[in-house]
């Protein structure tokens, strides 16, 4: 995202976690989505038990993200 002053911008943890539990007739946003922008945008598939789970699927995801640069 860029932010007013035209600087690159990153949602902080506890809005990424809002996002992750938001749902859509029995579907969540896919964190695969969210991060990537690859697949489905709606996922039925993991369920992330709580949010230190979704924080930590995030925090392994964004490691994973900058390894492969």
């Amino acid at each position: 995202m860029v932010n007013p002053k035209g600087r690159m911008s990153y949602p902080s943890g506890a809005v990424l976690e809002k996002l992750l539990n938001l749902e859509l007739d029995s579907k969540k946003i896919s964190a695969e989505w969210l991060m990537r922008g690859e697949g489905d945008m709606l996922s039925q598939g993991q369920q992330i038990s709580s949010p230190e789970a979704a924080l930590d699927y995030l925090r392994a995801t964004i490691i994973q993200l900058k390894d492969n640069k």
